[in-house]
């Protein structure tokens, strides 16, 4: 039911991006070059796939095998650091492309 919105280009309007997983909430999203991250309340980690200038609010979600997390940050050249929920150490993945965009844990 509930939906998550982007700033359309104009900065008029908001289009509409369903949840990946319409079953529990999203608490946190960052962006990147290769895509758009999201936290879940569940703590697992979803990475929007296909964001580019082609198509500016991507084509899908895909679930990041990782820990489960209490945030992420994404920087412009796609480094990708967490905080892991089980015992709030600070974790990165590497090797990030756009062929790779969820990268290594």
């Amino acid at each position: 039911k509930q939906w998550y919105q982007r700033r359309v280009r104009g900065g008029t309007k908001w289009r509409n991006i369903v949840k990946p997983d319409r079953s529990e909430s999203l608490i946190q999203i960052s962006a990147g070059q290769y895509g758009v991250w999201a936290v879940a309340a569940s703590g697992r980690c979803y990475i929007r796939l296909q964001v580019g200038s082609a198509k500016e609010w991507g084509a899908s979600w895909e679930l990041v095998d990782s820990d489960p997390m209490v945030s992420i940050s994404v920087n412009g050249s796609d480094q990708v650091f967490g905080i892991r929920k089980s015992d709030r150490a600070i974790v990165t993945r590497r090797n990030i492309t756009g062929e790779n965009v969820a990268g290594e844990g």
